[in-house]
């Protein structure tokens, strides 16, 4: 059995985010992740799907700053490198593959949508990189929990027999 003063369940941003912070106040945490990878939604990929240190966003790929100033701390705090989307120019969108697709002229914003060098996963690589390596827990999956006198228990199914 393992123990800890705080478990954070979900390796995404937030639970990445919320980890880092703990750990960085002194508090023994641990961060339990279903998946065999850090993210949740956010996956930078190359062209077969692997994650990669800069590909393709597959998850979300833009932020704007005004508009969402927590990301837009969390790229300032980590001198996470960042760019504007190019907005210039028609848009194409193909809603499904039975429908022809169809050309938008982007209406004038007054907010810059930007990106991170290295894609979106340049935030979880960054926020990672703050937590002990021993720290991380991934492949769990928490079946259960239950309130106990000396606090929470966490059942989980780590894939071994």
């Amino acid at each position: 059995m393992e123990t800890c003063k705080v478990a954070v369940l979900g390796g995404g941003l937030a639970g990445l985010y919320t980890a880092q912070a703990l750990h960085a106040s002194g508090i023994d945490v641990i961060l339990v992740e279903a998946r065999e990878r850090l993210g949740g939604r956010i996956l930078t990929a190359d062209e077969t799907g692997t994650p990669a240190g800069d590909g393709f966003d597959l998850g979300p790929s833009w932020y704007w700053p005004l508009m969402q100033p927590a990301m837009a701390t969390l790229v300032s705090e980590f001198g996470l490198a960042s760019f504007g989307q190019n907005s210039e120019g028609a848009v194409i969108f193909e809603r499904m593959s039975r429908e022809k697709p169809q050309r938008y002229l982007p209406a004038s914003t007054d907010q810059q949508s930007m990106r991170l060098a290295g894609g979106t996963a340049a935030a979880v690589r960054a926020l990672a990189g703050k937590l002990p390596a021993e720290r991380i827990r991934l492949g769990w999956k928490v079946t259960a929990m239950e309130l106990a006198e000396d606090g929470a228990r966490l059942t989980v199914d780590t894939g071994g027999d």
